[in-house]
Order: structure tokens, then sequence, then C-alpha cells
């Protein structure tokens, strides 16, 4: 790790610091500090540690007070830091912004919650942490791209900081994330903690309160996470004239993915999975996790894994724990092939909904799911409350027991599979 510092060389906790020309750039005005410390800007280059969250060029912020020893840490393994010093006159020349980049990364899903958890980073630095509503989460952006990033000055809410992260209804920063999907609109990084507080928007924590002890007026102030987000966008707390910083926000993570081993386990648990041949409750004969000996293609995919169809059909043979995995993993791709073709829109869909209809279109196949015709047009509306009302007034639904009760629960959002 190597980091070019003022003049000589420095060795601290075995890690060398070689110097060069020594040049430190101090990019923000002398006034401008965060708590009683003033704060500057470093460049990065080459960045090689954790790519996804550092820029190929991009920023860092560090304090006066910090040692070499500081600032490299916190810039990650690997990364070749230049930095710099320009100085006119009695305080620091104030200079034009780099750009800015935002990753959201979504880390956990809090089941007991129903939100999701994130890490929030500005052009590498870890700001802290976020949660969203993990049935409202927008999409993460594309591979390589993200969403641009809108300052907003006005609120209805006290949502919008000014100096200090005071908030208000009017002030200088609020972040919004631009050009989503239809769908989703005024998608904020806002204050909150309670998943009910966001409809696809990103919650910083708890607001902070003051009260003034004459006049009794209470000051509300942003949570740490958002009020640094401000501080590193604006490169302090007192914003530039004319300020303007091209910013991108990056939501990496794919939770309203198909999350394949709860699917596995939920097909699983409602399949069962048995190495020989037993009739299931419409007396249909299968084996493995649900695979229908009786289906036109059967005796091909039975033969594929090497083995006797008729045998496996008269229980004489039993397949291993490979062969049975093998015939799921393809069913389970049919399935959702078969899902996402009737729906356009299927990667909005929570991930919980999701699996919803794949263990449907699994158990029923393409030709009876099509039956489900109001439950389908409830969906393509992503009514997720009729959908279900209409999985419930189906003659499936008494047919197929607690798999229907639960596949119920999970459709309207009371409760995922285990729960």
């Amino acid at each position: 790790m190597i980091a070019r510092i003022l003049t000589g060389s420095i060795l601290f906790a075995g890690l060398a610091i070689a110097a060069d020309t020594g040049r430190i750039r101090n990019d923000i005005a002398a006034d401008s500090h965060v708590g009683d410390e003033a704060w500057y800007e470093l460049y990065i280059r080459e960045p090689v540690a954790e790519p996804e969250k550092h820029p190929d060029v991009g920023w860092m912020f560090y304090s006066k007070t910090d040692t070499a020893e500081d600032v490299v840490r916190r810039a990650g393994d690997a990364v070749k830091l230049e930095w710099q010093t320009k100085v006119e006159g009695p305080k620091y020349a104030p200079l034009k912004p780099g750009p800015g980049r935002i990753v959201i990364e979504r880390i956990a899903e809090d089941k007991k919650n129903r939100v999701y958890r994130d890490k929030l980073y500005f052009n590498g630095n870890y700001l802290g942490q976020l949660i969203e509503n993990r049935d409202t989460m927008i999409p993460p952006s594309a591979a390589g791209k993200a969403y641009p990033a809108i300052v907003r000055t006005t609120s209805g809410k006290n949502f919008v900081q000014s100096e200090k992260g005071k908030l208000s209804t009017s002030g200088d920063f609020l972040m919004e994330v631009g050009e989503l999907p239809d769908g989703w609109t005024d998608i904020l990084l806002h204050p909150g903690t309670k998943r009910e507080q966001s409809r696809g928007c990103f919650l910083g924590g708890a607001p902070t309160a003051t009260e003034d002890p004459k006049s009794k007026e209470k000051t509300s102030y942003a949570p740490e996470t958002l009020k640094k987000l401000r501080i590193f966008y604006f490169m302090g707390d007192k914003p530039q004239a004319n300020y303007f910083r091209p910013t991108t926000i990056a939501v990496r993570g794919h939770p309203n993915a198909l999350d394949m081993d709860e699917l596995q386990k939920q097909l699983t648990a409602h399949e069962g999975n048995r190495p020989t041949v037993y009739l299931d409750s419409m007396k249909i004969p299968t084996i493995g996790i649900g695979f229908n000996l009786n289906r036109s293609d059967a005796k091909l995919k039975i033969e594929e894994l090497g083995l006797d169809y008729r045998k496996v059909l008269d229980g004489k043979t039993s397949l291993s724990n490979a062969q049975i995995r093998k015939l799921f993993a393809g069913d389970v791709e049919n399935a959702i092939m078969s899902v996402r073709a009737r729906f356009a829109d299927f990667d909005k869909f929570p991930e919980m909904r999701k699996r919803v209809v794949v263990d449907m279109m699994f158990n029923l196949g393409a030709q009876k799911f099509d039956g489900f015709k109001k439950m389908i047009a409830a969906l393509k509306e992503r009514d997720f409350d009729r959908a279900a009302a209409e999985m419930k007034d189906s003659t499936w639904f008494g047919q197929v027991g607690h798999r229907a009760t639960t596949l119920y629960d999970m459709m309207k959002g009371d409760r995922d599979f285990g729960e």
C-alpha cells in the first residue's frame, strides 16, 4: 500500500508509506469543519480493493488531525493515494468539486421486522447503515450503471437538511434517486426507523432533537448517517455558492431476486423429497421433489439420468440425491421461465411473492396455472391482496391443504415461509 506523503519515508505497523513530491490539497474553506476539526478532500487514484465500493476516480475526506495511517486505513488495502497542497492567501482556495459516487449495498434481510439493512458509501467511504421496506424496494441498478442523484431543497416533510444537519421543509440538501422505472417516484434518503415510513425510500435512522431552554422551541437534526452524506457531498458543512457536484447512486445487491435456497426449502417442504416413487395427493406417481412421472417428458428425463424409466415407475429403482437435485433444478428453471413469460414485471415483485408464484407454477404446471385468470390479472396490477383472495376462491385451495394456506399468507405478506 503506497501513499504519497510530504517528504521522506514513514514506517508504522509494518506498513511503508513512501514519500514522493509531497502534495496535499485542501479543498474546502478553512472555516468549514466537522465538529471541531477541519476536513479536507483526498483524491484517490487506481483503487483496487473492493472495486464495487470505489470509483475509478474518486474522493475521500480526512481531518487535518488524521495521521497518514488513519488515512490509508480508511482508503482500503492496496489503494494508491495522491494528495497535494494548494493555498491562496489567508484561506484555502475553494476548488471545483469532483464527481460523487454513492453506493448503497444491500447486505441482510431482517425477516422479523420485514426490512432490508444496507450500507451507505460515498466515494468509497463508509457512512453508516440504512434500512428499506422489503416489500417496496427499488430495483438494483444494472451492472456497471447507476441512477442519477438529485439534490432537492424542499419537501412536504422535515426531511431537508441545512447547516449542522438541521431538518426542515426547506434547506440545501435532500438526496433523491432519479430516473427510476415506472412505479417508483420520490425515492429519498430520509430519516426514519420503521418499515411503514418507506415506500421504496432509504431510511437513515431516527432524527435527534434539542430544546431551547428559554423558548422551549425544539429543533430536529438529521441522523448521523445522513448528516455525513451531506457533509461529504458539500465537502464541509457550508456549501460553496452555485455548488453543483455530479453524483450517481448505485444500488447493489438483489434482494428482490429469487432466493434459490429458500425456494428449494419451501418446495421441498411442500412437495416432499422421496428417492422412490409414491402417489401424491392427486394419486399421480411422483418421485424426488415433486417430479411427475406421468408427464410427457418424464421418460426422457429419467433416461437422461442413465436409469430405466419402467423400473423407476415400478419402484424398483431409487434416485440418488444428485439425480433428485438435477431433476429439481430443471423443473424450477422451467417454472421460473413460465412465470416470466406471463409477467413482464416479475422482477419488480417482492421476493416472497415471487416464491409464491413459482411455487404455484411448479405445483400446477402452466396449463392449470393459466386457469387462475383473476389471480393473474391481479398480479399484473401488483394487487397482492386481491391475488391472495383469488387463490383462496379456488378448488386448488381445498386440494393442497397446508400448502395453500401458507402461500395465501405469503401472498398477503402476513408471514413468510417458516415463520
